[in-house]
This record gives C-alpha cells, structure tokens and sequence, in this order.
C-alpha cells in the first residue's frame, strides 16, 4: 500500500509513533509520515519558511528539518518525539486555515 492511498482524514492524536526499527511496514507510521508529507508539501505550496514554524511552535529549525527528512532517529525519545511531530502538522494546518 502506497502512502498516497491513505485517507487524510486521519487524525493526528490517533497516530502512535513506532520506534522500533523492524523491517515491518507499520501501517500507523505510514500514516504519520503521509501526514509529514501532506504538511511540508502544504508548507512549501504556501511558502512558508521553517523559521515561521519554529517561532509558531518553539521546536529547533533542525528538528524541522529531520521532521521533514522523516529521520525520526534524531528526534528526541517519546513523547516528546510524537509532541513535535504533531505541533509540526499543526503549525502548519494553522496556517492554512488563518491565509
């Protein structure tokens, strides 16, 4: 199954962010990342800069950055790694809905 046949109506507090590092395809990770991508291709759509989404949620510019790399190794352990992932697609929906 393709990330792109995902709904996005998932919500993102349904979403738990699977830490182990088996070869399994994780249907809830995918999820998360599809949602990563629908984020940061909305972000880039609307030209809004990583340094805006760092000021609105208070997460580093570099954890952004591995947000959007979905290189979650570098991301602190849980639960601070879901709280930023979710401010991250959060952020940004905000600023969809407020331009």
């Amino acid at each position: 199954m393709t990330l792109s046949s995902y709904s996005e109506n998932v919500s993102y507090h349904q979403i738990e962010i699977n830490s182990n590092h088996n070869n399994e395809v994780d249907t809830l990770v995918d999820k998360l990342q599809y949602k990563i991508v629908s984020s940061m291709t909305k972000r880039t759509e609307l030209n809004i800069q990583i340094k805006e989404i760092a000021k609105k949620t208070k997460i580093p510019v570099k954890f952004i950055k591995w947000i959007e790399k979905l290189d979650f190794k570098h991301l602190p352990p849980m639960p601070m790694r879901k709280a930023f992932i979710l401010q991250y697609c959060q952020a940004i929906h905000e600023f969809t809905v407020d331009n």
